[in-house]
C-alpha cells in the first residue's frame, strides 16, 4: 500500500514539475510574440530609412524568423506537455484505482482471516465437546458394567436362594 502511496505522489509531483514548465512556455511564447512585434516594427522603421536601413532590414527578418520559430517550438513543447498532462492524468487514475483494488484485497484478507479463526475456535470448542461427550460415555459404559456385574451377582444369588428354597420345601414336603 505504501508502493502506490509513493507512486501516487511522485505523479503529483510530476503534475506539478509540468504545470511550472507549462508556465515558463507560456511566457517563452510571450517573449516570442513580442520579440515578433519588435521585428515588425524594425523592418517598419527600416523601410522608413530608406537604403540606410537596407542593413537593419535585414537584421530586423531574422530576428522575426527567429521569433517564429521560438513560437512554433514552444507550440510544439505545449503539445508535448498537454500529452505528458494526459498521461499524468491517466497513470494517476491507475493509481488511485489500484489502490482501491488493493484495499478491497485487504479487507477480503482481513475478513478471510476473521473467518478462518472463527472456524478453528468453533472446531476447538467441538473438541472440548467430544472430549467431554466421551468422558460422559466412557462413565456410563463403567456404570453399565457395574450395573451388568451386579445384576449377574443378583442373578447367581438369585439361583441360589431359589435353589435353597427348592430343597427347603422338598425337606417339608
Amino acid at each position: 500500500m505504501e508502493r502506490v502511496k509513493d507512486i501516487s505522489s511522485i505523479t503529483e509531483e510530476f503534475a506539478a514539475f509540468s504545470s511550472q514548465i507549462t508556465n515558463v512556455i507560456d511566457i517563452v511564447a510571450q517573449i516570442a510574440e513580442q520579440t515578433n512585434l519588435l521585428a515588425l516594427n524594425a523592418s517598419i522603421e527600416a523601410a522608413r530609412a530608406g537604403e540606410y536601413g537596407k542593413g537593419f532590414a535585414v537584421v530586423a527578418d531574422e530576428i522575426r524568423k527567429l521569433a517564429e520559430q521560438t513560437k512554433t517550438s514552444t507550440i510544439s513543447v505545449s503539445d508535448l506537455i498537454k500529452q505528458t498532462n494526459s498521461q499524468i492524468s491517466s497513470v494517476s487514475q491507475s493509481v488511485t484505482s489500484m489502490s482501491d483494488v488493493v484495499e478491497v484485497g485487504q479487507e477480503t484478507m482481513k475478513a478471510t482471516e476473521n473467518y478462518f479463526s472463527e472456524i478453528l475456535n468453533s472446531m476447538k470448542r467441538l473438541k472440548e465437546h467430544n472430549v467431554n461427550t466421551e468422558t460422559s460415555i466412557a462413565g456410563f459404559i463403567h456404570v453399565l458394567n457395574e450395573i451388568d456385574k451386579a445384576s449377574s451377582e443378583v442373578a447367581s444369588a438369585a439361583d441360589i436362594l431359589n435353589s435353597d428354597t427348592e430343597e427347603f420345601t422338598k425337606d417339608i414336603h
